[in-house]
């Protein structure tokens, strides 16, 4: 964590995300975007499942939960 964010509080954001599975077996995985909380990030899913592309696989979206300044994998190699 940089020095200037030592004091202040945890900042998170959510990604979205959307895996489409073609016929054939092959998956393509889009990020649909970011959002600063995890309400916003149920209503672009929300918005996504109207929309044709998204639509034809409503349960193939998938939203993640980051913290802003911490390493995702925290072992040592």
């Amino acid at each position: 964590m940089s020095a200037s964010r030592k004091n202040l509080s945890i900042v998170k954001i959510y990604l979205v995300n959307h895996d489409h599975v073609f016929p054939h077996g092959q998956t393509c995985s889009q990020l649909i975007g970011m959002a600063a909380s995890l309400e916003e990030a149920e209503a672009v899913v929300e918005k996504y499942k109207k929309l044709p592309g998204f639509c034809e696989q409503p349960d193939n979206f998938f939203i993640k939960e980051f913290e802003v300044d911490k390493d995702k994998y925290t072992e040592k190699p």
